[in-house]
């Protein structure tokens, strides 16, 4: 799929058109250099992070939490226009960090 580069991290090295794939593999492999341009206050959970709902397994791109707000914080990478359905997938990978994974004295979680 096609990639503007206004889509593009100065520290990922990708190539003109790449995958969500790619690209998630190139943050992993360069996660400082990601976190401190979020911001700073994130840590990193983990990449393609499991969480089973029902009979369906999960995998949410990135996992982060957020020291300051408390929150752990779901990154979905999507490439290309948004759809109705990335928000749906969100909020259902939000309740089960929620319910499964989020500490009695941590915030709800985000999405990003």
């Amino acid at each position: 799929m096609a990639v503007k580069d206004e889509y593009t991290f100065d520290f990922a090295e990708l190539s003109p058109e790449y995958s969500e794939h790619e690209l998630e593999m190139q943050l992993v492999n360069n996660i400082r250099a990601f976190l401190i341009e979020m911001g700073g206050d994130f840590t990193f959970i983990g990449n393609q992070y499991n969480l089973t709902v029902g009979s369906r397994d999960l995998y949410i791109d990135l996992l982060l939490f957020h020291r300051r707000l408390r929150s752990l914080a779901a990154i979905e990478w999507k490439i290309g226009e948004f759809e109705a359905e990335y928000a749906g997938k969100m909020q259902l990978y939000l309740t089960a960090l929620d319910e499964q994974v989020k500490l009695v004295d941590e915030n709800p979680s985000i999405g990003i």
